[in-house]
């Protein structure tokens, strides 16, 4: 969408807003108030699932409040949604300036945040559709069927034979996990990080859990694989692996023995997504990484931590 578009329609003070690497999220001021102005031209069905979600958590969990929203987009204007501006600052920021022990209390906020979460449930697994969040059945196949469908990928298909077989061989292995939580229904934020997240550092809470593009119904054990996905990665803040730590503390309470490859097992349906894509970046490098450490260790773990340590 053209600059001079976006503000003719939300004023002149419209700016990019980093955080992500969408490059639909703006800054705006309307009436002497900041909002956030989120623009749907890659995935326009998104912008009503958006609403029916930020709705249905707020409340729950801090998200922004629905101002003004346009789900069916015009003639020269996608879809896009209007949010109130949230206090706080990017925790991917404040990781990079706080002590493991700040790190680890702004991870429990985490914690109790997905804990609170995952009290909103749908009647079955699946995409969400509408601001009504119908539920609509996945139509993924099996774990196999899903790394097969992405091998045509640049990526993939430089893998060679060997390791195409491998990753394959892996797929099947685990879906007997998959299999065991393909009922639970539970919403999913499915990108929880840093950098879509805003603290207050000083009270070490919670005060926005942002971008819902990627929310399904589903295990909320997803949102633990990802937070388990970069741990000690180098693109990743200084103080990553003490904010997981925390963050497991608290969310992953009266989890059943096991819970860390059942969620690493979930992951991998983002990984493999992740490193699919044509265009990278530190996100996608890193899945890409982990993949091939995961093929080379023969482990979900990969090298990463334990978190029942």
């Amino acid at each position: 969408m053209p600059d001079s578009r976006l503000r003719q329609v939300f004023g002149a003070s419209v700016s990019p807003l980093g955080g992500g690497y969408s490059g639909e999220t703006f800054r705006a001021e309307i009436d002497g108030d900041d909002v956030v102005v989120r623009i749907y031209g890659r995935r326009p069905d998104r912008a009503a699932v958006d609403v029916g979600v930020l709705r249905r958590v707020r409340g729950v969990v801090p998200v922004p409040a629905v101002l003004d929203a346009q789900v069916t987009g015009a003639r020269d204007l996608p879809p896009y949604v209007v949010t109130s501006w949230l206090p706080g600052e990017r925790l991917e920021d404040v990781l990079t300036e706080v002590g493991e022990q700040t790190a680890a209390e702004l991870g429990r906020a985490v914690g109790a945040t997905l804990l609170a979460l995952s009290t909103v449930r749908f009647d079955r697994p699946g995409e969400l559709r509408g601001t009504d969040l119908a539920v609509a059945p996945f139509d993924l196949g099996s774990l196999a069927d899903w790394v097969g469908g992405h091998l045509d990928r640049p990526w993939f298909a430089a893998l060679g034979a060997e390791q195409t077989g491998d990753l394959l061989a892996l797929a099947r292995g685990v879906q007997p996990l998959l299999d065991s939580v393909a009922h639970e229904s539970t919403l999913v934020h499915s990108d929880v990080n840093p950098k879509n997240l805003l603290v207050d550092r000083e009270r070490a809470v919670v005060t926005g859990l942002l971008d819902w593009e990627f929310a399904y119904s589903g295990s909320r054990l997803a949102d633990l694989g990802n937070l388990m996905r970069f741990p000690d990665h180098p693109a990743e803040p200084a103080g990553q692996a003490a904010f997981v730590g925390g963050a497991l503390e608290v969310a992953a309470r009266d989890l059943p023995p096991g819970w860390p490859d059942l969620a690493r097992a979930l992951d991998l349906l983002a990984l493999v997504d992740l490193a699919a894509r044509d265009v990278a970046n530190p996100v996608v490098d890193a899945a890409r990484d982990l993949l091939l450490e995961t093929l080379r260790s023969g482990s979900l773990a990969a090298g990463r931590p334990d978190p029942l340590r």
